[in-house]
């Protein structure tokens, strides 16, 4: 781990922060919740995968966030819900995957949101609630961005004008789909 947390298992990383490093916290089976800066830009490729027993990881206070990169949150198993805060302009590919416990994924304040990478949430089998911007600067949702997943309904933001291959390929419960009145383009 970057930092040892603490005995309850939290972090709280400090201003002078402005990226978690590449596998900073990859596999750090002691953390149980991550707090960020406002300063925060950027969670890098890795950062806290694999990190079994991470239940908390709250984004809402970094202000500045631009970017979760690829797998930053991938193979976290108690993670249950993700707020994405208005700033971020990027989800990586696998971002979110296989995070098995996640129930909630609120990115309506995602107003600079501009992709959302493969897999990000692929595998999340619980995820049933999404919250999509009414605003957005998304175009295109990539492939299996969202497969295998709970969610019941849908409803794009006018800006994505393109759905790439099983963006909602095995979403069983999926029973309420709102399309982009801009989509072009459904692979």
């Amino acid at each position: 781990c970057l930092v040892k947390p603490d005995a309850d298992g939290h972090v709280q990383l400090d201003s002078s922060y402005v990226s978690v490093p590449v596998n900073a916290f990859q596999g750090c089976t002691e953390l149980v919740s991550i707090g960020f800066p406002s300063s925060m830009e950027v969670v890098g490729n890795q950062a806290f995968s694999g990190c079994k027993n991470l239940e908390s990881a709250d984004l809402s206070v970094a202000s500045s966030l631009r970017s979760v990169n690829t797998s930053s949150f991938r193979n976290c198993a108690k993670l249950t819900d993700v707020f994405i805060p208005s700033s971020v302009r990027q989800l990586g590919d696998a971002a979110f995957s296989r995070c098995l416990s996640l129930i909630s994924l609120d990115m309506s304040q995602a107003t600079s949101l501009e992709s959302i990478g493969s897999y990000a949430f692929q595998g999340c089998g619980k995820l049933v609630t999404v919250k999509w911007p009414t605003t957005s600067k998304l175009l295109s949702l990539s492939d299996h961005a969202f497969a295998n997943t709970a969610i019941k309904t849908v409803t794009l933001p006018d800006s994505v004008t393109e759905m790439k291959r099983a963006c909602f390929k095995g979403c069983l419960y999926l029973t309420d789909v709102k399309l982009s009145n801009g989509l072009t383009k459904i692979e």
